[in-house]
């Protein structure tokens, strides 16, 4: 079976039409996508796959992708133990595509995702559209540089942050032929993209353009990201994937926040674990559920063999549900603390994220308090 190209000429064909077909004849051996970084066991970023973030403008869906990039380079993430990256003989390589900063900061975003790599070692190129000037806003010039680039370097994963800045006022034609350089690197290649476009969903009117509405549809998995509070949650909301039951299980939902030292940090406290059966369930997170998180907290509410109306559903329903929004809060108000340092992991042996007293806070609660003298 031979896979046709989208840009280039087609030359010695012989039966396309044929090739289509996939039956029981068909030679699918050649046909793998293997998975390079994986959370909770879930591929987030995959081979011959295209994988988009958004969220609003103001999410941290930057960091999101800087945290995947550097786990791909180093072969895990330090900050995250939910990260773990697929080991391969070969070591990846990424290709940046920055459409936002100016050459200043990508240079120092340059040295800081290249601090921790042998000098020798270049398996990260940055490329920085800003510097072009008034040659950037050539769009045929720059989707045929984009494409030479990804084939001279052959990247893991190429990432563009953002899309709305990549070509925000092409046309349709533009759009198509860049949408074409991404089928045809995914096809015939083992590189995967990672696509950054911003209020895709909710009320905000996108700014992405045309290259993004069609990225954003063709994509094989979208992941939404939400940051209140210095937190930010990512949640699948789209999938091709068959196999990828982290479309109904919100439990595998990813949630970090940005420490001082510019690096995402895994929330492992604000991570919401799955409902086990008994008397004291833990409590879900909010949002779609599937079958089976519905069953539980049904049978939550309802005692078995109950009868109950409608109305009373309603009531002990909308009741449980505000148990969960405080408890919702309670985990974020958690979260913004061990951000800002109040409080922090315990000095153990466990992998068990233990809340403590920072050692400022416990050095002032042994302090004697002063007595107060009302006036």
């Amino acid at each position: 079976m031979r896979i046709y190209n989208y840009r280039t000429a087609n030359l010695d064909y012989e039966q396309p039409w044929k090739d289509c077909i996939f039956s029981d004849k068909s030679q699918l051996a050649a046909f793998k996508s293997a998975p390079l970084v994986s959370i909770n066991n879930q591929p987030i970023i995959q081979q011959h796959h295209v994988t988009y973030l958004t969220g609003k403008d103001t999410c941290h869906a930057h960091h999101f992708a800087k945290m995947i990039a550097t786990a791909l380079l180093n072969g895990d993430y330090a900050h995250a133990p939910s990260i773990s990256v697929t080991n391969d003989d070969k070591p990846a390589s990424i290709l940046w595509i920055d459409t936002v900063r100016g050459p200043h900061a990508c240079a120092e975003f340059f040295q800081e995702m290249t601090a921790s790599l042998k000098p020798e070692d270049k398996r990260f190129h940055l490329l920085c559209l800003d510097m072009l000037g008034s040659f950037r806003e050539n769009f045929w010039e720059l989707t045929r540089e984009v494409e030479s680039y990804i084939k001279y370097f052959k990247p893991s994963l190429v990432v563009v942050d953002d899309i709305d800045h990549l070509m925000p006022h092409c046309g349709i034609n533009v759009a198509a032929e860049f949408n074409k350089i991404v089928r045809d690197t995914t096809n015939h290649t083992e590189t995967a993209f990672l696509f950054i476009g911003y209020n895709h969903i909710g009320k905000q009117a996108t700014s992405t353009g045309e290259v993004g509405k069609l990225l954003f549809t063709s994509s094989n998995s979208i992941f939404s990201v939400s940051t209140r509070q210095a937190v930010s949650h990512v949640k699948l909301i789209r999938s091709y994937h068959i196999l990828n039951n982290m479309l109904h299980d919100l439990g595998n939902q990813f949630t970090f926040s940005i420490a001082d030292d510019n690096q995402a940090h895994e929330v492992v406290n604000a991570k919401c674990p799955p409902v086990p059966s008994g008397d004291n369930p833990q409590p879900l997170p909010l949002g779609f559920v599937n079958h089976t998180i519905l069953r539980d907290i049904i049978s939550e509410v309802i005692k078995p063999g109950e009868t109950i109306s409608p109305d009373e559903l309603t009531v002990k329903l909308t009741a449980r549900r505000q148990q969960l929004n405080r408890i919702e809060r309670s985990r974020n108000l958690i979260a913004q603390a061990l951000h800002l340092g109040i409080i922090h992991k315990a000095n153990d042996d466990t992998n068990d994220y233990i809340l403590a007293p920072s050692p400022a806070t416990a050095s002032q609660s042994t302090e004697t308090a002063a007595p107060l003298t009302l006036h």
